[in-house]
């Protein structure tokens, strides 16, 4: 410590601690463990450390897939809809065409009875 120094004024250490923001905990165990002495300790908070690095980047990769999947599921879902709804416009357009041509249809038969019977009562 700093003789005259105010507390605030004391710079703060480099080895991480438990309460530092951002700082796992294994790099705690890790440098306590060095500090003692033990290796067989410092190998084993290592290796933890790493199966926690190794562990944390494939949690990271099926989060990925399953955003990814479940992206490509909405997009074909989304592209199912409009399918269905294009192909229910289509048939709304066809029955609406087909009812177009039976009325015309009728309209015209109508007519050619109208001109049948007028040709018909010309003749008598």
């Amino acid at each position: 410590m700093v003789q005259g120094a105010p507390c605030s004024m004391v710079p703060r250490t480099l080895t991480p601690t438990w309460d530092d923001p951002g700082v796992p905990r294994n790099v705690v165990v890790t440098t306590i463990s060095v500090a003692g002495g033990g290796a067989r300790d410092s190998h084993n908070a290592y290796a933890e450390f790493t199966r926690d690095i190794i562990k944390k980047q494939e949690l990271e990769a099926l989060r990925f897939f399953q955003k990814a999947h479940e992206d490509r599921s909405r997009l074909l879902d989304d592209r199912e809809t409009r399918l269905v709804e294009m192909a229910e416009s289509a048939a709304q357009a066809a029955e609406a065409q087909e009812t177009y041509r039976q009325e015309q249809f009728k309209e015209a038969l109508g007519y050619l009875q109208e001109c049948y019977q007028r040709d018909l009562d010309l003749a008598r």
